[in-house]
Parts: structure tokens; C-alpha cells; sequence
């Protein structure tokens, strides 16, 4: 019989045969590093986590840019919802005047609408805008708060108080940026002497008119 090697692998462990004839169990082999993995990686060093310099640089603009436009675009959206709101309201109230006009000349005649001279419009809807302060004697405009609709008894005018002035241009030269209207008979000075008479003069309708020229200023004028 041939001699019996001294080594021999099986099943991944290592088997020895001393001079006694002993056989002894040692540690399975290493596997080599690059079976395990742990090899020199091609391209040079493995990159470490997070991100580079550049990358941040590059995500913090992206950032600011992005809030910039939403900043923009927020508050493009908050004037436009004034304008909207305010016209709505200009329309409710023209209308209750036009149906209050209506109604007057058949109960009463058209002699009756010279009665709405200077009247507080608010006072002919039903339901009155949550943003309407009341009636206020002669206030001062800038302690009135933005955005907000009322009727001054002095000079019998309807006012609303501009929230966003950036996009408005118009009204009265003093004070906060305001839209004023007065509800006005409109006739014909028959007789003359500069005064409505019922009577003598020819009453031709009602309208709520603006008393100072003004509005809503665009992107391209210059408005946020």
C-alpha cells in the first residue's frame, strides 16, 4: 500500500496524520481575500457616505429658488383674491341697488330713487360681508384694518381699506391706498338752479360709481 498523505481537505476542514497515526481536526482554511470580497475595488478608493461640497451647493440653490417661487406665487395669489372679493362685493351691492331702484319706482314712482342719494349701500343686503366694519363717523383711514369695507356718515362714502397697496394705484391722494364709491342719482338740472328736485328735474337712474379713478395694477406694471 502507498503511504498515507499527511494532509488531506475534506469538507472545507483540515485533517492531520501525526508520526502516531493520529489523526488531528484543525481550523477549516481562510478563504482568500478576493472569494471574500475584500479585494482592491477597481476605480481606485471606495467613496465614503454623504454628500460632496458641490452637492450641497447645489441642493441649497435648488431649495432657495423653489421657495422663492412658491413666496411669489403665494402672494400673487392673495392679491388676486382681493381683487376677486372686492368686485364680488361692488356686484352684490349694484345689484341690490338696481332691485331697490326697481321697487321704488313701483311703489312709489321714479320721483322716490332721489331717496338714495348718498345712501350706505350695505344697508340694502342681507347678508352683509364678514370684512364690513359698520358705519363710522369721519374715522381715520389708517386706524381702519386692511381689507376691510365702511361706510364714513360724513361724506356719506362707501370705503374699502387696500390690504396689498403694491398692486393697487389709484384713490385718494392722502392716507392708506382705499377705493371710495357714493351711490348717485342721476338727473338732468331742468330748472336750472344746480339742485336734484324731484319735481322739476328729470331723474334718469341710481349707480354706485368709484369717486376716485383706480386699479389693480398687473405682473408686467410692476405688481408682485
Amino acid at each position: 500500500m502507498g503511504s498515507r498523505p499527511d494532509r488531506e481537505t475534506v469538507t472545507g476542514s483540515r485533517w492531520t496524520v501525526d508520526g502516531s497515526g493520529l489523526v488531528r481536526r484543525g481550523p477549516a482554511p481562510h478563504p482568500s481575500p478576493r472569494l471574500r470580497g475584500e479585494g482592491p475595488r477597481k476605480g481606485g478608493a471606495a467613496r465614503s457616505g454623504g454628500f460632496s461640497l458641490l452637492e450641497l451647493v447645489v441642493v441649497v440653490a435648488l431649495i432657495a429658488v423653489l421657495w422663492f417661487v412658491a413666496i411669489d406665487r403665494m402672494l400673487r395669489l392673495r392679491i388676486d383674491a382681493e381683487r376677486v372679493a372686492m368686485l364680488q362685493v361692488l356686484g352684490g351691492l349694484r345689484s341690490a341697488l338696481g332691485l331697490e331702484v326697481a321697487e321704488r319706482v313701483v311703489r312709489r314712482g321714479l320721483a322716490s330713487v332721489t331717496e338714495l342719494q348718498g345712501a350706505n349701500p350695505m344697508e340694502l343686503l342681507a347678508e352683509r360681508p364678514h370684512n364690513y366694519v359698520g358705519e363710522l363717523d369721519g374715522p381715520d383711514p389708517s386706524r381702519v384694518p386692511p381689507g376691510s369695507w365702511y361706510f364714513d356718515r360724513r361724506t356719506r362714502m362707501l370705503v374699502y381699506r387696500v390690504r396689498y397697496p403694491e398692486a393697487f394705484e389709484g384713490g385718494p391722494p392722502e392716507g392708506p391706498p382705499r377705493a371710495r364709491f357714493r351711490v348717485e342719482v342721476l338727473w338732468r338740472d331742468r330748472d336750472g338752479d344746480g339742485r336734484l328736485d324731484p319735481r322739476a328735474d328729470s331723474v334718469g337712474g341710481v349707480r354706485l360709481a368709484p369717486v376716485e379713478p383706480y386699479r389693480w395694477k398687473t405682473r408686467r406694471e410692476g405688481a408682485p
